[in-house]
Formats: C-alpha cells, structure tokens, sequence
C-alpha cells in the first residue's frame, strides 16, 4: 500500500452510498456514509439532546433515527435531502421506515453496537496477509 498525499486524499471520492426500498412511502432513499463535517453535525445534536445528570446523562432517543437519516439521505444530486429544521417532521413518519434507513445508515458510517468489532474483524485478513499469521501454513507444523 502506498502513502498518500493530500491532493489524492482530498480528491478521493471515498463516501459509499447504498439504495434503500421504503415500501411505507412506496420508492427508495439513498443513503451516504457521512462526511467528517456532518458526523460532527451529527454528535452535536446527540449532545444538545442529553437528559439526566452527571454521569447518569443518556441521549434522548426519541429524535436519533430522524438526526441520522436527515445526515445521510441524499438527492439524486448527492446533496442532503433534509435539513435539520425538519427532523420533527421526518421523526412524525413510519418508524418502520425510518429503522430500515436509519440500519443501513448506521452500517455505513460504522456506528452503533458491534461496530468497533466489525471494524476489526474487517482489518484483520488485510493485517494477516501482511503480517502473516503467526501460525506456520497447513501442513508445515512439525
């Protein structure tokens, strides 16, 4: 693998997208891995959501699937379909719709339970191709 130079990293088309079916609303949705900028947007808007106190401080989930989908559902254009004044209103729709997007959403922005293990399981046969296993090939143990 090559180090890369800012102009490559800057120019690198790297935010995959995946076509959601809404059958409740009867078409698709794309849904965009977020860029750095609405991730940011993203946290922001789980921390001004908070309830509780001290460490006992919990997100209040009844907007998170809505602030997702409104950071990832984009255009035929690629341009987010939403804006953040309208999460009310996107929270109002199927939650059946709303899971099936915010899934897939959570999916390609590595978020959510088990997502640090699904990373590292995705890592680990680049390192042991690399790095080789540890262990001598099939065959050659003595």
């Amino acid at each position: 693998m090559e180090f890369l130079t800012k102009d490559v990293i800057l120019a690198m088309d790297d935010r995959d997208t995946e076509v959601v079916e809404v059958p409740e609303w009867d078409g698709k949705v794309t849904i965009k891995t977020m860029s750095g900028r609405d991730r940011g947007r993203y946290d922001n808007y789980l921390q001004k959501h908070m309830v509780g106190k001290g460490k006992s401080r919990v997100v209040d989930m009844e907007l998170t699937k809505a602030a997702l989908i409104v950071q990832c559902a984009v255009d035929t254009k690629g341009e987010l379909m939403f804006s953040h004044s309208q999460i009310p209103m996107l929270a109002q729709k199927s939650s059946a719709a709303l899971e099936r997007l915010s899934q897939v959403a959570m999916k390609l922005n590595g978020l959510g339970e088990g997502a640090e293990e699904d990373a590292k399981a995705d890592l680990q046969p680049e390192a042991n191709s690399e790095l080789g296993s540890g262990s001598p090939p099939d065959g050659d143990a003595q």
